[in-house]
């Protein structure tokens, strides 16, 4: 559907700014999507009618920041979507530092390792019983 949706974009003369894809959500409709940092437009391909819709969305905040969480990573022609990803690679990192000096400083403490052994495996578990509700 890429390479379709790719054709589609430039016939239609839109500019590419950072993700863009295509679904097709039933038979008759192909659902294009072109997806910049702060914008999105929709293009809908009606197959049935041979027409085609463009939409532009404007803006809001709560698509905005909901937006944030499906990031595609580096893979995107965008500096605002390249300095995203920059910054979660930096969160990932805080966060895996973050759980390993919490595990070695709950091993040099003796006195409450007993403990730590509890919240571990109670942890462990609790990701193994949420794995399987999935």
């Amino acid at each position: 559907m890429r390479p379709f949706a790719k054709q589609v974009i430039a016939d239609l003369g839109l500019t590419v700014k950072g993700a863009y894809g295509a679904y097709r959500p039933n038979n008759n409709l192909i659902n294009i999507y072109v997806h910049d940092f702060f914008n999105d437009t929709r293009a809908i391909y009606n197959i049935e009618k041979k027409r085609i819709t463009v939409e532009d969305k404007r803006f809001r905040w709560d698509q905005f920041f909901t937006s944030l969480h499906a990031r595609g990573g580096y893979g995107q022609d965008s500096f605002l979507n390249y300095l995203w990803a920059f910054f979660i690679a930096i969160a990932c990192i805080g966060f895996f530092l973050w759980v390993a000096s919490g595990l070695v400083m709950w091993w040099q403490l003796q006195q409450t390792r007993m403990w730590g052994y509890v919240a571990l495996g109670s942890g462990m578990l609790s990701f193994v019983i949420f794995l399987m509700v999935l």
